[in-house]
């Protein structure tokens, strides 16, 4: 026996030698979902002898996916671990960005805001509309553009649908941020998401020359998964080698438009 299959439950052998198209692992908290993925991460490398380099695991937080790539480099040394691609959806998509730059019109060298970073940006035009933090805090502003630009609305949608001055002003804001950065080209953390998703869609060749580099896809907290990053890992999985791990009841990412039917409808999308 493989020793990472060594003191697994016998679901969990089951989905580390799963190592041939989908797999969707539903399973509750304390589970071993995470650990499941690092050793069948360890095993790919191993025992199947595939290309450290070849091989995408994602997760969520800096955190998550550091202790991942531990984990993995604990189990098949560091020169083969350190060669896996371990990442956050944000960390994954700047670095693709920042490749292919000249596809996008950027610099190489973009400058990726943060919230403070936002809040500097939002506060001279805070005072052109005479707008005051205390009525209508950055964070209040920050969320409704994220939404909206996740989500695919524009400014001017907003601006022709405003029902009042609120929502007129808030559209206005919206749309003098947007225009800022990218008069400074910039990008926020939805930007990084939602940029690297345009250029796959419309970009054949680039989309193509990234799913070429990986044999296989790993999602970890897949059910915090939103509709546009769902949308970057399955044109990173055209060889339809992937799997998901997740919990449909442990959904903490709904204000950041995680859906949880992606998980519950994965065998509609990956037969």
């Amino acid at each position: 026996m493989s020793k990472y299959l060594k003191d697994l439950n016998e679901q969990q052998k089951e989905a580390v030698l799963a190592t041939s198209g989908p797999l969707a692992i539903i399973a509750g908290a304390g589970s071993g979902k995470t650990r499941t993925i690092t050793h069948k991460i360890s095993y790919l490398i191993n025992d199947k002898k595939m290309d450290p380099k070849r091989i995408l695991a994602v997760t969520f937080t800096n955190k998550a996916a550091n202790e991942m790539k531990d984990r993995v480099i604990s189990m098949v040394g560091f020169e083969k671990g350190h060669q896996t691609t371990i990442s956050t959806y944000h960390s994954l998509c700047a670095k693709i960005l920042r490749i292919e730059n000249k596809a996008i019109d950027y610099p190489a060298s973009f400058n990726i805001l943060d919230t403070v970073d936002q809040k500097f940006i939002l506060s001279p035009i805070y005072k052109k509309y005479d707008i005051s933090s205390k009525t209508h805090s950055y964070s209040t502003l920050i969320d409704y553009i994220s939404k909206n630009k996740v989500t695919g609305v524009s400014p001017d949608e907003l601006l022709d649908n405003a029902k009042n001055d609120t929502e007129k002003y808030f559209a206005l804001i919206y749309k003098d941020y947007a225009a800022e950065i990218s008069r400074i080209k910039a990008m926020d953390f939805d930007d990084l998401i939602i940029i690297t998703n345009n250029l796959f869609k419309s970009n054949k060749a680039i989309a193509k020359k990234w799913s070429d580099k990986f044999d296989y896809v790993l999602v970890d907290e897949f059910q915090d998964t939103s509709l546009i990053q769902y949308e970057v890992m399955k044109s990173l999985s055209q060889h339809n080698n992937i799997t998901i791990v997740g919990d449909p009841d442990q959904t903490i990412y709904t204000w950041r438009l995680a859906d949880a039917s992606l998980i519950l409808n994965f065998k509609k999308y990956f037969k």
